[in-house]
Formats: structure tokens, C-alpha cells, sequence
């Protein structure tokens, strides 16, 4: 493959969806193209606006926020393993919405408790939803808080 070809073949991914530099360096490598090849490509990539890493990490935010219902910590760690920089995963993860971060919460506290309602009868059953929420990469503050606002109810 020329490097003209892995060009438009990376361009054209990138049409169809969000992507990162990191992740056009990885196929660049993948496909056997050194890194002076790799630089050269992916700054043609972002000089002509196929690739923005703020631009994917905002979308990679809303998507894991909206319909994977990830947790601020479950997300930064997604982006983190992308090598998006900090202050970008920074900026990217406070445009989340409280309101709508706070109702993901409720909702999967619900839903855990409506498929198994035993749970919320003992200490045992709400230290599982408790780590469970945090494995989906909620802050422990805000997973207790509401866990104590359902548990209320």
C-alpha cells in the first residue's frame, strides 16, 4: 500500500466516524508504515480537519455518557488509553450535563434493584450496587447519595 492509498483509506474512515490521531497512528502501524510516514500523514489528517482529538473527545463524552452511561472515571480512562491530553479530556468531561449524569446514576441504580430487589434488603446486596456503579466509573460520593435517595423511597 502507498501512502497515497493508506491517505484515503484513513480519510475515508475518517468521514464515516470520530476519530483520533492516536487511532490513525495505530493503523498507519499497523499497516507497516514507519513513523516518519505515520507524522507526516496524520498532519495532513489534521491540517485539513479529518482528524481533531477535541472534537473526539467531546463526541466520545456525549456517546459514552448518553448511551453507554458511563461514569466520569470509566470515560477519562477511555480517553486516557487513546492518549487524548489531559486538558482536553479535562475540557471534554466538564461539558457533561449534571442533571443528565445524576439521572444515568438513578437510572442504573433502578434498574439493578428492579432485577434483583433482594439486594436492597441487606448490607451485602447494596455494597453490590455500590461497586457495581463504581466499575461503570461513578465517583463514590455521588453513587452513595443516590443510592441513599433510592434506598429512602
Amino acid at each position: 500500500m502507498t501512502i497515497e492509498q493508506a491517505t484515503l483509506k484513513l480519510m475515508d474512515a475518517c468521514v464515516r466516524a470520530e476519530r483520533c490521531s492516536h487511532e490513525m497512528r495505530d493503523k498507519m502501524r499497523r499497516w507497516g508504515f514507519g513513523p516518519a510516514d505515520t507524522d507526516k500523514v496524520v498532519k495532513r489528517l489534521v491540517a485539513e480537519r479529518y482528524i481533531d482529538d477535541t472534537r473526539f473527545a467531546r463526541a466520545y463524552v456525549r456517546d459514552k455518557v448518553s448511551f453507554a452511561r458511563w461514569g466520569r472515571r470509566k470515560i477519562q480512562q477511555g480517553l486516557a488509553v487513546k492518549r487524548i491530553s489531559g486538558d482536553i479530556i479535562r475540557q471534554a468531561l466538564d461539558e457533561i450535563d449534571d442533571d443528565i449524569y445524576i439521572a444515568n446514576i438513578g437510572a442504573l441504580i433502578d434498574a439493578k434493584i428492579k432485577s434483583a430487589p433482594q439486594l436492597v434488603e441487606s448490607y451485602e446486596g447494596r455494597t453490590k450496587i455500590f461497586r457495581y456503579m463504581l466499575s461503570r466509573g461513578y465517583e463514590s460520593a455521588a453513587v452513595s447519595e443516590c443510592l441513599r435517595a433510592r434506598l429512602r423511597r
